[in-house]
């Protein structure tokens, strides 16, 4: 099981990726109410808000989750490539 902290992490990062998916267009404005429902859902299930400076200050990662998320698969790819290499 997941730390706290690892865990109001992952879900302050998702909160910060739905934000600025309806401030970028990435959400159709017919489904940014829907999203913002979800922001809600999810500050008060894991006690955790992208609004709060202590939480921002305590649980934020150092880059967007879509950037986090490029990086491992970049390393899990290499990771991957070093050990069909060394097998062959």
């Amino acid at each position: 099981m997941a730390s706290s902290t690892s865990t109001k992490r992952a879900a302050l990062s998702i909160l910060s990726f739905l934000n600025a998916s309806i401030a970028d267009g990435s959400v159709p404005s017919d489904d940014a109410e829907g999203i913002e429902v979800a922001v809600q859902c999810i500050a008060e299930a894991f006690g955790v808000s992208g609004d709060n400076d202590s939480d921002v200050k305590a649980y934020a990662l150092g880059a967007p989750l879509t950037v986090v998320l490029d990086e491992y698969a970049i390393v899990s790819q290499i990771s991957t490539a070093s050990v069909e290499t060394s097998l062959a």
